[in-house]
């Protein structure tokens, strides 16, 4: 979302651990109650949100540059993250907990025999909703606007303030349910989780077409690359540069000739 605006969000990792970490402490926290579960998920999706909105507020309303604005909050949760853990890994493996199994289905079960996990059927969802939101909507349509030219979509009378907070709190939010499927599948929260998942988030758009000016980008390319990291996650690989190497071979560059002549790559 925001670098379909032509900003840019890298801020995802630290709230990735922090929304992760809140999940986790609010299971462990009350080790009889079941109900810790859906409450740890709305609460790990709240802070993404808020989030969001904290990036997006200060982007857009006082016209601040995304890069400087989400570098200081990358810095705020991820030293959040170490002072609500302690310094120290919060596990809630094991039967103890009440809320622990319903959590961590969410990173851990598997359909269909065993061969889909429900990462990927999460993932599924979730870049339906985001095609749907880009390609059918009024929004999506505005987000691509302002990407392209934020002047002329202001003059045309896109409200350039509300659509640019909505897509800070999107990506925040996204953000926020990373979290929760990791620190599921991982059945704890560490306070570096999520270090370094920003520049793989920035590689999988960019790989797959989005422009970093902003305006131009379909969620459709960008399937294959996030797809193979989320299934890496789902089978315990946890090095998503690999993602990035798989994908590189497969882009192809040509050059031009003045005279219309492509040479070949």
């Amino acid at each position: 979302f925001a670098i379909l605006l032509g900003g840019i969000d890298i801020s995802v990792g630290s709230v990735l651990a922090f929304s992760g970490a809140l999940a986790a402490l609010i299971i462990s926290g009350q080790p009889q109650n079941a109900w810790t579960a859906p409450l740890a998920v709305l609460a790990a999706l709240l802070v993404g949100l808020l989030a969001g909105l904290f990036n997006g507020f200060f982007i857009a309303r006082f016209n601040l540059q995304p890069m400087i604005v989400t570098l200081a909050t990358l810095s705020i949760f991820r030293g959040a993250t170490l002072v609500l853990l302690g310094g120290a890994a919060v596990s809630i493996a094991g039967t103890r907990y009440a809320g622990a199994p319903l959590f961590t289905a969410l990173g851990q079960k598997t359909l269909l025999y065993g061969s889909l996990p429900v990462p990927i059927i999460i993932m599924a969802v979730v870049y339906f909703l985001v095609w749907f939101l880009l390609n059918r909507t009024a929004f999506g349509r505005h987000m691509y606007a302002i990407g392209g030219n934020e002047e002329a979509s202001l003059l045309s009378g896109i409200n350039v303030v509300k659509t640019k907070m909505l897509a800070y709190m999107a990506s925040g939010l996204m953000a926020g349910m990373a979290g929760i499927i990791i620190t599921a599948r991982v059945a704890s929260a560490t306070p570096t989780a999520g270090q370094s998942y920003e520049m793989d988030a920035i590689a999988a758009v960019v790989i797959g077409g989005t422009s970093l000016r902003g305006g131009e980008g379909k969620v459709l390319y960008t399937i294959p690359i996030n797809a193979a990291g989320t299934y890496n996650l789902a089978e315990n690989h946890y090095n998503g540069y690999g993602t990035v190497i798989v994908a590189a071979p497969n882009v192809r560059f040509s050059v031009t000739k003045p005279d219309g002549t492509v040479l070949p790559d």
